[in-house]
């Protein structure tokens, strides 16, 4: 099973487009693509998640890179379930 991703819902609040986002992880590290063209703030919806301490970096990629609307996930495990909020343009 590979890490998988699907933008669930999307909505504007003000002037900010608002997408929540389903994510199934299956490695220490994912890049999500949240469909915004940059991130400005984001929140988490744990479903089932056996990390405390997984880190998210918005507009990052693999290897500290830029890139707008991606969601770096790190120390994550294989089985977490979560939805990310993220807010944006």
């Amino acid at each position: 099973m590979a890490t998988s991703y699907d933008i669930i819902h999307k909505t504007v609040m003000g002037n900010k487009r608002v997408h929540i986002v389903s994510c199934t992880i299956d490695a220490a590290s994912a890049n999500i693509d949240t469909g915004l063209s940059v991130i400005h703030g984001h929140s988490l919806g744990v479903v089932s998640m056996t990390t405390a301490g997984v880190t998210m970096k918005k507009n990052i990629g693999s290897g500290a890179t830029a890139r707008n609307g991606i969601m770096n996930i790190n120390s994550a495990v294989s089985g977490d379930v979560f939805h990310l909020v993220v807010y944006g343009v």
